[in-house]
Formats: C-alpha cells, sequence, structure tokens
C-alpha cells in the first residue's frame, strides 16, 4: 500500500494501486476493527461498511444496482480530481455471501448471485475502474470465494488474521480497561493480573487466594484461545460483576460504593465466558475415560500415539494414524482423545478437534438442506473439517468410528479422506517481531521498512478410530493405506491385565485389597477379552452400588479400618452381583439387609432401581 502515499513515486514507476485486500480468520479476530484503522491510517474517507447479505434483494437485476452505487461516489470523485481525489474504502463484511464461485449455488435458478459476482470484478478490475477505490473483503471461508476475485489487481493481497497470542491478549486487555485505569475503577490486584506476562512473571509472584483458589500468573496466560471479542466480552462480564456489587451496597439514603473490579471478579467472568476453540478442546477431554486408558497393556499404543504429535523439524506436514480396536470398548477412543488433550496440555497444540460420525451426519443434512446423507454432502463435511483443523497452525484432529464413515458414505468419501491426509498444509507468515494476528501491513505507517517475515511452523497430526470386529479384510486394507500408522488396541486378556488397569485408574473405584479377586471374576466372564469401557463401567456400577448399601446401612462408632474392611465386602458382592455370578468370596461376610418394604416391581429394597443394569448388555456374547 506504499504507493498510496506517493501516488507520483507510483506513477513513475508505471504501477497501479493496490484495489483489493482479503482479511480471513476466525470469527472474533478484528478482521472489521483492523479494516477501519487500515482506513484512517490512509488517511481515506469514512469508509462504507456493509455486510454481505444486505446487497442481495428479491427483485432481480437490485443486488447489481446496489454493488454499483457502492462505487458510484468514487468514481464521480476520480472522474473530477483524477489523482487528487481522496482514497473510499468499501469493507464487505461476510463477502462470502455474494462472492462465491460461479455456479457453485445450486439452489440459485436466477443465477443473481453469479451476477453479482460479474459486476463485482468489472468494478474493482474493469475497463473504467477508478484509482482512488481500496476494497477490503473480510470472510471467515475465504476457500468459497471465486477465484478471479483473488487474482492480482483485485483481492491480491491475502491476510490471516490469527488469534492473538500471549502478548497479544495482554495488550487487548488493556485496551478493554484503559476507562478504568483513567477513572479508578481498576483494583491493583486486577491491574496486575492483566499487565503480567505469562513468560515474564515468575512462580509465586502472584500467589493469593481468590475465592479458595489460587491466582493463575497472567490473564493473558488464563485466556489461551480466547479471541479478541471473547477478551472483551470477558471485561464485561467482570465489570457487570462490579456493578451488581456496588448496586447491593446502596444504602437507604441512596448512597452506595463505587464499583471497582477486582482480580476476584475476572477470575469469576473466566468461569462464564468460555472460547470457541476452548469449547472444542473441552469436548475432547470429555470424551476421555476419566478413569484413565490403562497401564501397561496399552503403553506401545500410548507411545505410539504420542509418537504422532511430536512436532516435526519440517512444516506443512499432515500425520495420521488409525487406531483399530480389537474388539467392542477396546478404548481407541479414549486413547485417541487423551493422546490429542496431552499434547494440547504440553502447548505443542494449539487446536484440538473431536469429530463423531453423528456430526459429520450433522454437517452433511445442513448442507444438503436437510434432505437424505449423500456421498458428496459427507466429502464436503469432511472438508470442512480438516479446513477448521488446518486453521489452527499446529492441531490435532480425532475422526472417531472412520468405519461407519465407509458403511455411510461411498467411494468418494474414502478418496477425499485420502486426499485430505495427503495435501500438504501452507505455512502461515507473518512478520518477525510482531504477533501472528497483526501483520506488518497493518500495523503502524511508522513501522521499520526491513522487517523480515518468518513461517510459522503449520502441522496437523489426525487420529482416526475404528473396530477390528466391524471391518472386513478389504476396508483393512484401504484404510490401513491411507494412514501412516496402524496403531493395534488389544483387549484385557488376563486377570493379571484387568488388575493393573483396575490399579492404575486414577479414580481409584475399587478398594485395593478387592482388585485382584475383581480381576479373577472379570476376566472368567470375558474368556475372549474385556475392552476398557466395559471394564470400568462394571467396576463403577459395583461401587456405586456398594456405597449406596453402605450409606443405607451405616453403623455409628465404627472405626475407619472397619468401614474400609466393610466397604471392600459389599465391592465384591456388588461385583459379583453385576457380573451374574453372585457368590462370596472365602472369608467374606454377606451385608445385613435391611428390612424395608418390598417393591412393587419386585427389585430388592436395599438399591434404587436406578443402579440395577439388564446383565445382558454387559456380558453381550460372552455370558
Amino acid at each position: 500500500l506504499a504507493s498510496r502515499a506517493d501516488a507520483a513515486g507510483a506513477r513513475r514507476l508505471g504501477i497501479s494501486h493496490v484495489r483489493g485486500i482479503l482479511l480471513s480468520g476466525p470469527p472474533g479476530c478484528g478482521k472489521t476493527l483492523l479494516a477501519r484503522e487500515l482506513a484512517r491510517s490512509l488517511g481515506a474517507r469514512e469508509p462504507q461498511v456493509v455486510n454481505g447479505p444486505e446487497i442481495l434483494d428479491k427483485f432481480v437485476g437490485e443486488a447489481e444496482a446496489r454493488v454499483r452505487a457502492l462505487f458510484a461516489p468514487a468514481e464521480a470523485e476520480w472522474a473530477a480530481a483524477g489523482d487528487a481525489s481522496a482514497l473510499h474504502v468499501i469493507i464487505l463484511d461476510e463477502m462470502d455471501a455474494i462472492a462465491r464461485k460461479r455456479g457453485s449455488s445450486t439452489g440459485d435458478t436466477s443465477g443473481v448471485r453469479d451476477s453479482v459476482v460479474n459486476q463485482l470484478l468489472s468494478k474493482m478490475d474493469g475497463v473504467a475502474e477508478a484509482g482512488n477505490v481500496l476494497v477490503v473483503g473480510l470472510t471467515n471461508r475465504p476457500e468459497l470465494l471465486d477465484e478471479a476475485l483473488l487474482r492480482p489487481g483485485r483481492l491480491e493481497v491475502q491476510l490471516k488474521v490469527e488469534l492473538p497470542d500471549a502478548a497479544g491478549r495482554r495488550d487487548i486487555l488493556r485496551i478493554h480497561t484503559r476507562a478504568m485505569r483513567a477513572n479508578g475503577a481498576l483494583a491493583p490486584d486486577a491491574a496486575a493480573l492483566i499487565d503480567a506476562h505469562p513468560d515474564e512473571v515468575e512462580d509465586g509472584a502472584l500467589e493469593h487466594l481468590v475465592n479458595g483458589k489460587p491466582l493463575p500468573k497472567s490473564l493473558a496466560g488464563a485466556t489461551e484461545h480466547f479471541s479478541g471479542a471473547e477478551l472483551a466480552g470477558l471485561i464485561r462480564s467482570a465489570a457487570s460483576f462490579a456493578l451488581n456489587r456496588a448496586a447491593a451496597s446502596r444504602s437507604p439514603s441512596g448512597e452506595m460504593e463505587a464499583a471497582t473490579v477486582t482480580a476476584a471478579d475476572l477470575m469469576r467472568a473466566l468461569t462464564e465466558v468460555r472460547p470457541a476453540l476452548g469449547e472444542r478442546s473441552q469436548a475432547v477431554v470429555r470424551r476421555f475415560s476419566r478413569h484413565g486408558v490403562g497401564c501397561a497393556f496399552h503403553a506401545a499404543a500410548r507411545e505410539a500415539a504420542l509418537r504422532l504429535a511430536v512436532p516435526p523439524p519440517e512444516s506443512g506436514t499432515t500425520r495420521s494414524a488409525l487406531l483399530i480396536g480389537e474388539g467392542t470398548g477396546a478404548g481407541t477412543s479414549s486413547l485417541a482423545a487423551w493422546a490429542a488433550s496431552e499434547v494440547a496440555r504440553t502447548g505443542e497444540a494449539e487446536g484440538v478437534f473431536f469429530v463423531s460420525l453423528a456430526q459429520l451426519v450433522d454437517r452433511a443434512m445442513a448442507s444438503s438442506g436437510g434432505a437424505s446423507v449423500t456421498d458428496s454432502a459427507l466429502s464436503n463435511a469432511l472438508t470442512d473439517v480438516f479446513r477448521e483443523a488446518r486453521a489452527a497452525r499446529r492441531a490435532t484432529l480425532v475422526l472417531d468410528d472412520i468405519d461407519e464413515l465407509l458403511k455411510a458414505g461411498g467411494n468418494l468419501a474414502i478418496a477425499t479422506l485420502g486426499s485430505l491426509l495427503r495435501e500438504p498444509i501452507e505455512p502461515i507468515h507473518h512478520a518477525s517481531g510482531r504477533a501472528p494476528y497483526a501483520p506488518a501491513v497493518i500495523g503502524d505507517a511508522t513501522a521499520p521498512s526491513n522487517s523480515t517475515e518468518t513461517a510459522s511452523t503449520s502441522w496437523l497430526a489426525v487420529y482416526a478410530t475404528c473396530t477390528r470386529t466391524r471391518l472386513t479384510a478389504e476396508v483393512s486394507a484401504r484404510l490401513s493405506f491411507l494412514f501412516d500408522e496402524t496403531i493395534n488396541v488389544p483387549l484385557l486378556r488376563s486377570a493379571h491385565a484387568v488388575s493393573e488397569a483396575l490399579r492404575c485408574s486414577p479414580t481409584s473405584l475399587l478398594r485395593p485389597e478387592v482388585i485382584d479377586h475383581a480381576a479373577g471374576a472379570i476376566a472368567a466372564a470375558w474368556p475372549r477379552g474385556v475392552g476398557v469401557r466395559a471394564l470400568f463401567r462394571v467396576a463403577e456400577r459395583a461401587a456405586a452400588r456398594a456405597q449406596h448399601v453402605a450409606q443405607a446401612g451405616k453403623v455409628g462408632g465404627a472405626t475407619g479400618a472397619e468401614q474400609a474392611q466393610s466397604l471392600a465386602k459389599l465391592q465384591l458382592n456388588a461385583l459379583y452381583e453385576e457380573l451374574g455370578t453372585p457368590r462370596f468370596a472365602t472369608g467374606y461376610v454377606a451385608p445385613t439387609r435391611h428390612t424395608r418394604p418390598k417393591p412393587a416391581n419386585g427389585l430388592s429394597a436395599d438399591r434404587p432401581a436406578s443402579l440395577v443394569q439388564p446383565r445382558t448388555n454387559m456380558l453381550g456374547p460372552y455370558q
């Protein structure tokens, strides 16, 4: 855009001005604000901000007329003053609504959308274009735009607006609390929390409790994956808590204390305002079994899964692994979710995505207008999922139950998946010394001209899960060919393996003295092997049933050792009942049943009906 500052120099060099800029990125990252600041820094007239859907009209020809009306003031001034005319900036928000690829709108029988694109192309770089117009397009879906718009002479400068990094989040928080600081409405502890940088604050520098919980090192570090709009919402939420507290302090005379935002208000707001990307990460964590994914029997699979997510030395790679469970409930989904969340926890991945077949079907139905799910619709849904994952510089993607996709889709969906897994990722370029979301071209005009550009390392790790019993030999071979690695997740085939899985569970479902007895009973119930999902489901229900009976028959004055022994007996008895083999281990005495009226449904009166599950669901074919 330097030619705008020196029109005479541009004429001497024989070059034309840049006529268009495309800003793309996730919602709430400040694309509209950056476009306005760009117009202000260039000394342009008040920009015209137009939402793309507002241009469309029910009457044929009205949409094209509105496009011409946007350029009319600039053309009139250019005809009258030439190079002396002021710059006119047109900001087209949600540009993908009016500038989609021509011929892609299947429901547009009148051809209005294609005609709007043609009109926009001719106005930006037609026969008689004006040199005092700068079009700034804003979109979340740049891949939908017509290719003719992206060529030099039109939207030739294309910038990706990323989520802010820690330094950027701190600057944004400072901007939104500027008025609070000036008016003395920001408490010192809140100001220290906002001004701190996670890489510059020593551990313990801000160490004190707020509502019984320790403060984070910095608010910028605690707001990872927050966009600019979400950070603004965080500050508004904290301010509302301060205003409510001030209103509650109103005295009968009408006086009340001044509203002051404290660190406690910020931390409370942090529990209410969650980032969109963070919500997706939490969805992955919820998929990860809270009882763990096993210990020694999954050691090889855990190592292979983590090896896939080690950052590669080169940029722009997609690495993939297929997790094949030996049977239903082997824990492939939990293992993939655990590996993805573990990589995110260590900071190697910036985005974590979990996609199930149901979510893919929902996307496909939305794209097809609620009609039946077609192979092409599933292919488009897969493409959208990979596009969202690649929007993060370093991301992990979990495709759950990929074998079911083969049944729902066809050859096109599988071919699309293979193409997406082999497609390289374009590195994200940004000016060195600047945050990735603030390219140098949008920065201050006084920025040094010798700034260099660096490419951020971009990679995508894809985990896909399936079950061997649902795969044919042909499908298994096709899937193995698509992925870089194949990781086999076995079932638990021995009492020792079951015992190890129960002992290393972080939730400690069963008492330690019960585990060996329980492992033998579970291994006998599933002679062909048991998956971790079924294992922990049995243990969880047995523990819940034993706890309920223990609470109902609690005897006062019992020592801690006696209560622990009693709970161990109850857990083992409940486990035998869950497995359909009601018997008692040697040395254990059946708990005393309390006399209660027998329920009408015939169930035992010492446990609620909600704790009694059909045994056929648990034992399956091994009953």
